[in-house]
This record gives C-alpha cells, structure tokens and sequence, in this order.
C-alpha cells in the first residue's frame, strides 16, 4: 500500500466525538504520519493531535 500522509482517511480509528466532529460539521483533519494527525476548525485554526495531547498549530508569521 502507498503513502497516504496527509489525506484523510477511514481508516483511521476516531472516537466516536471526533468522528462526529469529521462527519457532521465542518472540522477536517490530515493525518501528518501514524499517529499524528492536524486538524482544522471551522474557523482555520489549526491543532497538532498525538500521543502528548492537543496543541495548537501557530502560522510561521506568528
């Protein structure tokens, strides 16, 4: 199977308020590599999730 850094996919294994969040509104998300994932509000802001937790995703201007 081939690289798919970067799209999201199904196969990802969300809990069920994340996939909710996925399914229902309007929050996205890109996997950035196995277990590690980016995702991004309605708004455009934008949270780094792994294994440390969430954190927030600055623009380099900031």
């Amino acid at each position: 199977m081939g690289s798919h850094y970067g799209r999201s996919r199904n196969e990802v294994p969300l809990c069920r308020r994340h996939h909710r969040a996925k399914t229902h509104s309007a929050w996205r998300y890109d996997i950035v590599m196995p277990g590690s994932y980016e995702w991004t509000s309605p708004n455009g802001f934008r949270f780094r999730v792994d294994h440390r937790g969430t954190h927030p995703v600055h623009p380099p201007d900031e």
